[in-house]
């Protein structure tokens, strides 16, 4: 009984040291692990202020189509020359030529090491005038404010109805809310019509009425100035098809651009048929007819 307690004992010991040693064991591992890390951060650190000190803007490069100087750009950018350039926020610089600049848009800054910063400005142009009560807010394609209070506007712009801008601030972009909404899908639309055969019709698009999401309508003049067509294009779904039948229909002469009418693509989806409707009583043989793919 005695040589088994201390058999037991005995192996109770063993299997201890054998735990102790692992211990240990693994503890130097993880020690050695932590110096490595800690020892890499260091040489990280090190090399970072190293470089900054070394590396510091010295030139800025403008590549600029906009109506602005290069030395504009380089003021409203804040840029400092000497500044450390891993110090230099490029989404900083971007900002606040966007905002400082009211006819910039898509303006991209990159760093080019070793001592360089690249900034590269497009224009803005005014596309949209968007009705505000007696004034409007000019917009550019990239939905930036260019004015916040017009009293006119060039003919050249698109009007649109049925968009609440509340408190627009000129030099900031409308990007946030459900009316920005409408006017991205307005952009896409625009966008679809000048890739589709319809190019030659879009600049004779002048008004937009997105007052109801579901019910979206714009307009164009007809050969004779005084006429108009609407274009009742229902809601943004699936809207590329709906640009190739408006397409088609125009193309395949089944309206009479000698008149005003009415073009309805409303229950094109559900039903494949678009309607054409002059605005003309009694003209011959101009009687509503429909389109089918």
């Amino acid at each position: 009984m005695e040589n088994t307690l201390q058999i037991e004992e005995h192996l109770a010991k063993k299997r201890r040291k054998i735990i102790m040693r692992k211990r240990r064991k693994r503890n130097r591992i993880v020690f050695r692990l932590m110096s490595l890390f800690f020892f890499f951060i260091a040489v990280l650190a090190a090399v970072y202020f190293s470089l900054g000190f070394f590396l510091k803007v010295e030139r800025v490069i403008i590549e600029n189509e906009s109506r602005y100087t290069n030395k504009q750009i380089i003021e409203a950018s804040k840029v400092k020359i000497n500044e450390n350039i891993f110090g230099v926020s490029v989404v900083n610089l971007k900002r606040n030529i966007e905002k400082k600049l009211l006819f910039v848009e898509n303006v991209i800054v990159k760093k080019k090491f070793p001592v360089s910063i690249l900034i590269i400005v497009h224009k803005s142009k005014p596309a949209y005038a968007v009705k505000t009560g007696e004034k409007y807010v000019i917009l550019s394609e990239g939905l930036k404010i260019l004015d916040a209070g017009a009293l006119t506007i060039d003919e050249s712009l698109d009007i649109i109805d049925g968009v609440k801008l509340e408190d627009p601030i000129s030099g900031e972009k409308v990007d946030s809310g459900e009316e920005v909404d409408k006017l991205i899908k307005l952009t896409e639309l625009r966008a679809g019509i000048k890739k589709s055969k319809l190019r030659s019709e879009f600049k004779n698009i002048k008004k937009y009425d997105l007052s109801d999401p579901q019910n979206v309508k714009f307009f164009y003049r007809c050969k004779k100035p005084k006429n108009q067509i609407t274009v009742k294009f229902g809601n943004f779904d699936q809207m590329p098809h709906k640009i190739k039948f408006l397409e088609k229909m125009i193309d395949k002469n089944n309206i009479d651009e000698e008149v005003p009418g009415e073009i309805d693509l409303t229950d094109l989806i559900s039903t494949k048929r678009a309607i054409w409707k002059p605005l003309i009583e009694n003209i011959e043989n101009k009687g509503n007819e429909k389109i089918s793919n």
